[in-house]
């Protein structure tokens, strides 16, 4: 056991566990608190004047003042923020603009204050806290995580805009730093594939006992760079060089090969692992005890992929962590949901089936509802258009596990079919025939006769009268998750499924290229379900299965 790491930890417990694990006893409080907070320090904002903040005493107050709204509803203010004007959503200054990367929906710019930024690490160090206690060997030696970057560009302002992920990561204090593998300049990179090769090139020079990074589609794209250019980052360890086929920006590639030096012995230990063909991250991490990232909604299908690379290692769910707000922190490895944080936003929760309104200490156990959010950096009443469950309590506090996203369902003929509905029966149906499912998309065909083209790309081979099996299983799954896919299935309304297998890599391109469009690649969710025709551009089907 690490003494520091230890000694660490009792001061998060000190510093931000105890505070939290007190309102969780009394959410109504530290809720009706927080709120009141917020709107008294902002009723002269533009926003606070438009919206009568002056005149808000209670709750109750604040919903006839301010109404239930979607980004759209706050692009007027945020543009004005990012023209230069101050005091327009908070008092407080916003000193950064987090972005979302959507998945074909043009990026968010979500405003930051010290305020909002000080929790997102602050609700970090908390989930950090309860990680340790159960695995108190996770900081004995490095770190890999995997950001995006801090700031690609600025406001006409000069605002930075960029991920939230990337500032709080570069901003860590030296004794923080230590322990990561990666140097913060990596993130920086803008070609894709010479930033991924940094990282598994540094991170492959050191002992790694934990992985912090949200998506975990990155971890299996970091597995695949390895092994893909094994020879280079074995060579590069060897003779602390980084290899010149890989565009780095020169002050970049300078910064980097200064912090190197010769490692043959490393070097050797990664070549005799190569000539034994056992290059895979429980061979050359053998010390790796602890892996955080998400593992709920359309990314829990790439945990059971993780688990061919890293076998027994600890997975804990990060959490419900969006550009907009910091939601949820798991304290233990299998729940796959975390307690809300009650201290940290506003919450009221839509009922998804009622469409009553509820506020956090009135939830019922194993509902779900639609998240609506009021934050310290300008976001009141926000339509988070999250879907949550609330499955148990801490103390009084709900403990909440991610579904799917609220308006990420496609509907040919009135089916709603939702992300989730298509994860389960995807993973049940290949689960059931043994295959190797590597990504998928359902794309809702709007065709003449309607019906679901499933994309699939495969890490595995795989027959074709298994993967015909496989595709009618998809089908009585989804018909037993969706009543009204049933219907439409019985009826004749939706025509059957079709399986398209894609080449090899395709979906390693789109991530790449949604990357580069959007900037935040450690948080790209590529989609599972869309009736976007923009998804096929540039994928190629290779076969074509049906029922």
């Amino acid at each position: 056991m690490n003494l520091l790491a230890s000694v660490y930890n009792q001061y998060r417990k000190f510093r931000y566990v105890n505070s939290f694990i007190r309102a969780t006893k009394d959410p109504m409080g530290a809720q009706e608190k927080l709120l009141l907070k917020i709107i008294n320090k902002n009723k002269n904002t533009v926003f606070g004047k438009e919206h009568n903040f002056s005149s808000i005493k209670t709750i109750e107050d604040y919903r006839r003042n301010v109404p239930v709204m979607d980004y759209e509803g706050f692009r007027p203010y945020i543009e004005r923020i990012k023209n230069g004007e101050q005091n327009v959503l908070t008092r407080d200054e916003v000193v950064f603009f987090s972005t979302t990367s959507g998945t074909t929906s043009e990026p968010k710019f979500c405003p930051e204050t010290k305020r909002q930024i000080y929790l997102y690490t602050r609700n970090l160090q908390i989930f950090l806290y309860f990680a340790y206690k159960d695995h108190n060997e996770m900081f004995d030696s490095s770190i890999l995580s995997v950001v995006s970057k801090a700031a690609r560009n600025h406001t006409k302002s000069n605002i930075p805009i960029g991920a939230i992920s990337g500032l709080v990561y570069n901003s860590e204090p030296p004794y923080v730093k230590k322990y990561y593998s990666v140097p913060e300049e990596v993130f920086d990179i803008e070609d894709y594939e010479a930033k991924y090769y940094c990282v598994m090139r540094f991170a492959l020079e050191n002992e790694i006992n934990f992985i912090l990074t949200p998506n975990p589609s990155t971890i299996l794209l970091l597995c695949h760079m390895a092994i893909k250019n094994k020879e280079w980052i074995i060579e590069d360890i060897k003779e602390g060089t980084i290899h010149e086929k890989f565009a780095i920006e020169g002050n970049i590639r300078k910064s980097l090969l200064q912090k190197l030096r010769k490692n043959p012995l490393r070097a050797s230990f990664l070549k005799s692992l190569d000539n034994e063909g056992k290059f895979m991250p429980k061979h050359y991490w053998p010390g790796l005890k602890f892996i955080a990232c998400w593992k709920e909604g359309t990314l829990g299908h790439y945990i059971k992929q993780l688990q061919r690379y890293f076998e027994n290692t600890a997975i804990r769910d990060l959490g419900l962590i969006a550009s907009e707000a910091y939601c949820s922190i798991p304290i233990s490895d299998n729940a796959n949901a975390g307690i809300l944080t009650i201290d940290t936003n506003f919450y009221e929760f839509l009922d998804t089936e009622t469409q009553e309104l509820h506020r956090a200490e009135t939830l019922s156990l194993n509902r779900e509802y639609s998240l609506i959010i009021t934050n310290c950096a300008g976001f009141y009443r926000y339509n988070l258009n999250d879907i949550v469950r609330v499955v148990d309590f801490h103390n009084k506090t709900p403990i909440i596990k991610f579904i799917h996203r609220a308006n990420n369902t496609t509907s040919i003929t009135g089916e709603k079919l939702t992300e989730w509905q298509a994860v389960t029966a995807v993973n049940k149906s290949s689960e059931k025939y043994e295959i190797p499912v590597h990504h998928f998309t359902f794309y809702a065909n709007m065709s003449k006769k309607g019906n679901y083209d499933l994309y699939l790309e495969l890490y595995g081979p795989a027959d074709k009268k298994k993967l015909r099996l496989f595709l009618k299983e998809v089908d009585v799954q989804l018909m037993e998750l969706n009543m009204e896919y049933k219907d439409k299935r019985k009826s004749g309304r939706l025509g059957d499924p079709v399986l398209k297998i894609l080449e090899e890599k395709s979906y390693h391109a789109m991530h790449k290229k949604r990357s580069n469009l959007y900037g935040q690649d450690s948080q790209i969710k590529l989609p599972v379900l869309t009736d976007d025709k923009g998804f096929k551009s540039g994928i190629r089907v290779i076969e074509e299965v049906k029922v």
